[in-house]
């Protein structure tokens, strides 16, 4: 096996792809390598070619950077390293990549965007991603037709609604801790326990969730 004796610490799956993260901050990629009309590049190695086995990342080794997590999109992914620095490669449509362009790229590249931000966590969606800075702020960018980006708008949003580059989440009261990204939705948590969500086509900005009280519903009965 292509990983047998390998210590993985953590591993992504994307639609037709997935990815493996090494104790030693090595990154290892498998399954399709794209096509024409979906884009090439999420596997990373520089190529188009179909993976059927876990392959070793070696761009990424050049470069020395060591990873701290991944996440699989569609037809992209996310790299963060464990100094803050975000790598993307992968589907250029719809802005996924967050170059300012719809350019496919075939190896991890900085998100250069962010190049002045911190980056603790990031996440991808199906065609978007969301991006949490150490300082708490929140950045989002690429596809944006379901209100996946949370900064607004209206229904009538088409199909080719996107944010090319990393746009600065607002709407949130708090500090946020957390981030997490669905298929077209994506959600957060802040330092005091609130629970914002956005995205399809119900909330098109962040939006706070409210629970039952669990203690007043036991009162009543």
């Amino acid at each position: 096996a292509a990983l047998e004796g390998v210590p993985l610490a953590a591993v992504a799956c994307g639609d037709f792809h997935s990815a493996a993260l090494d104790e030693q901050g090595r990154v290892y990629t498998w399954g399709w390598g794209g096509s024409y009309f979906g884009g090439y590049g999420m596997l990373g190695h520089g190529g188009t070619d179909e993976q059927p086995t876990p392959r070793l990342v070696e761009s990424l080794g050049s470069e020395g950077c060591a990873i701290k997590t991944i996440s699989c999109g569609e037809a992209h992914t996310l790299l963060l390293t464990d100094d803050g620095e975000l790598l993307v490669c992968g589907a250029g449509e719809y802005g996924r990549l967050g170059t300012g362009s719809t350019n496919d790229l075939l190896v991890p590249e900085p998100v250069t965007f962010l190049a002045e931000t911190e980056v603790a966590e990031a996440w991808a969606g199906s065609a978007f991603n969301i991006a949490l800075a150490r300082d708490g702020e929140v950045w989002v960018w690429g596809r944006n037709d379901q209100g996946q980006l949370g900064l607004g708008g209206s229904l009538s949003m088409d199909v080719y609604s996107m944010e090319p580059v990393p746009q600065l989440l607002t709407g949130i009261d708090g500090v946020v801790k957390t981030v997490a990204a669905g298929h077209s939705h994506a959600a957060a948590i802040t330092e005091d326990g609130a629970l914002y969500h956005w995205g399809m086509k119900l909330y098109l900005e962040p939006q706070k969730m409210v629970f039952p009280d669990p203690d007043a519903r036991a009162a009543a009965v």
